[in-house]
């Protein structure tokens, strides 16, 4: 089984959450109930309903170190007569955009470099069925630029359409679901799109639905929401955030969820913006009978470093691998006090210990 780099349900059962690596969406301040409608027959979830006004979109940091040579794109969209806005917008740190929209349901796939340059464009009029659930595979393929473009699991288009070859995509950026990154497009989607999954090679579409099923999801979160009103589908997140399985630097840096997580968490914030931390210790951590401010799991020591930065009184912490994980993932141990004494520090392969430099 080919595994993808981000699958996004947009479930009732993971709302921001990609189920792959645990990397949350970007949601608007606003944006904490979601009206919820039945997804494609052969999954188990309810699936986000966009209705086309301006808030109405999911913003999802890609952060992966991948450069996109082969790539794949696969999304199920449901949506009613005048079916048009974008689907899927793309936007790189370094400029490179990928855009899925709809125009009056005349389909247009582009793609550019960090120049501005055509790498690809494709346009396919009549393109979804309305009033049903489509599923729309577009793959394109590094060496010859070719574009294929799949509906229902049927091939609608392959050409090298005779743009530039060999382009590659840098994967770190912003990808925008149910509307546009260009402030001056107004045209928003109104309808259900749910699945989204996203490859660096050139996949199958039998391999595509297996990612849209929980039980090949390697995260399953649980989310606590409410329903706004009975009968009505639309669904509040509680209060009381949830806690991520795994922070990352989305979680602690961008979207609402930060401050959930401190209140969660019966913390504070420190409000420190920038700080140097210096290891003082490799395979040795402090002892367990000295007291944390807090544990919890990350992807990797720079997300610690910024959690212990961010929250109140810490000045050290100890991070130590998490072999069990499949990715880079670290414990990662909060502390107020330098633990310098070496009788404070006992051996544990794999550790290293960090203080606020000065």
């Amino acid at each position: 089984m080919e595994k993808p780099m981000y699958v996004w349900p947009l479930a009732n059962i993971t709302v921001y959450k990609e189920v792959m690596h645990g990397d949350d969406a970007e949601l608007s301040e606003n944006q904490h109930c979601f009206q919820f409608s039945p997804g494609p027959p052969y999954v188990s979830y309810s699936v986000i309903t966009f209705d086309g006004s301006p808030n109405s979109y999911f913003d999802v940091h890609m952060n992966k170190p991948y450069v996109l040579e082969d790539m794949t794109i696969s999304i199920y969209v449901y949506s009613g007569g005048d079916i048009s806005g974008s689907l899927i917008h793309f936007k790189s740190d370094n400029g490179d955009l990928i855009n899925i929209r709809v125009v009056m349901n005349t389909i247009i796939v582009s793609f550019r470099d960090p120049y501005g340059m055509n790498a690809g464009l494709v346009y396919l009029e009549n393109f979804f069925t309305p009033e049903d659930w489509n599923h729309l595979i577009v793959t394109r393929d590094y060496e010859t630029g070719t574009i294929a473009i799949y509906k229902d699991g049927q091939e609608i288009f392959n050409e090298d359409n005779e743009f530039s070859d060999t382009i590659s995509f840098s994967q770190k950026g912003t990808l925008r679901i149910g509307k546009s990154q260009d402030e001056t497009d107004e045209d928003n989607f109104e309808g259900r799109i749910c699945c989204v999954q996203w490859y660096k090679t050139i996949v199958k579409e039998a391999e595509l639905q297996k990612f849209c099923r929980p039980e090949n999801w390697n995260i399953n979160p649980v989310v606590r929401m409410d329903e706004l009103e009975e009968g009505t589908g639309i669904m509040c997140l509680l209060n009381e955030v949830p806690l991520e399985e795994v922070l990352t630097l989305t979680t602690i840096t961008k979207g609402p969820t930060w401050n959930a997580f401190l209140k969660h968490n019966k913390l504070m914030g420190s409000g420190v913006n920038s700080a140097y931390f210096h290891i003082i210790s490799r395979d040795l951590k402090p002892l367990d009978t000295i007291t944390t401010i807090s544990k919890f799991n990350t992807t990797g020591t720079r997300v610690c470093s910024r959690l212990c930065m961010r929250i109140a009184g810490c000045q050290s912490f100890a991070v130590q691998p998490d072999e069990s994980a499949s990715d880079e993932r670290y414990e990662c141990f909060l502390y107020d006090n330098k633990y310098t004494d070496v009788g404070d520090l006992e051996d544990h392969a794999g550790s290293k210990y960090y203080h606020s430099g000065n």
